[in-house]
């Protein structure tokens, strides 16, 4: 069952579970906090097409989701709310446990390590010669923040998930660093031959090609990615 931890000065205060939803509030809720800073009805946590999703009901002083500051955002296991002085640990143990759905803390194998001026070509299936194909498993990330060696081998990452998760978080697949960047800050998706790279949260939006992305961006081959403190190149 999913459970909020509240804490103030690092003590744990309540524990309270998520059920169907909840409210948090200074005066009434399922979660009450008593501090100035917190609003009267504050934020509401629901459940949607089975995520949880926390929404800040238009209070004065905020509701922060790994210190970016939300108007509405799904929360992932581990994630840290912040309101007024109390933090709240979003524990999800479904989500802690499908392992297979956010991949492992290698990436599940999916980092390679290849040179620069010779990017390897996958291979194709026997007989599957569709452009579809090629471009489904050729997607991948360079990462240009990174090299190894005196060849000047770069970092690939091949876009081989449905929906590739860029952030800070445990549950991230590419990890970047950043004060400012949230736990899921990105989000690439596949759809056929298409790849659309999403803004998911956090005070640092990320960019393509020096432009900020608020909601989604269709990437092209060659874009520019700048996520934190990382750039990535997009290419087919």
């Amino acid at each position: 069952m999913a459970k909020l931890v509240v804490r103030l000065n690092n003590e744990v205060m309540k524990e309270q579970e998520v059920g169907a939803g909840l409210t948090i509030g200074r005066e009434a809720g399922d979660i009450i906090l008593k501090n100035p800073a917190v609003s009267a009805k504050h934020a509401r946590i629901s459940v949607e097409k089975n995520h949880f999703v926390i929404h800040d009901m238009k209070s004065t002083n905020g509701t922060f989701v790994n210190k970016g500051r939300i108007a509405s955002q799904e929360l992932h296991h581990g994630d840290i709310i912040n309101i007024g002085k109390f933090e709240m640990e979003f524990i999800n143990p479904v989500e802690k446990e499908s392992s297979d759905f956010f991949g492992g803390g290698d990436m599940a194998g999916m980092t390679v390590m290849i040179k620069a001026a010779d990017l390897l070509k996958p291979k194709e299936k026997e007989g599957d010669t569709s452009k579809a194909f090629k471009k489904a498993h050729a997607a991948h990330l360079v990462d240009l923040s990174k090299s190894t060696g005196s060849s000047g081998a770069l970092v690939s990452i091949k876009l081989e998930k449905e929906t590739t998760l860029i952030g800070t978080g445990a549950n991230a697949d590419i990890k970047v660093k950043g004060f400012t960047v949230a736990a899921i800050a990105a989000a690439i998706a596949k759809n056929g031959e298409k790849f659309t790279l999403k803004y998911m949260g956090g005070l640092s939006k990320p960019k393509v090609n020096g432009g900020k992305v608020d909601g989604e961006c269709e990437l092209k081959a060659h874009d520019k990615i700048e996520i934190g403190n990382s750039t990535f190149e997009f290419r087919l």
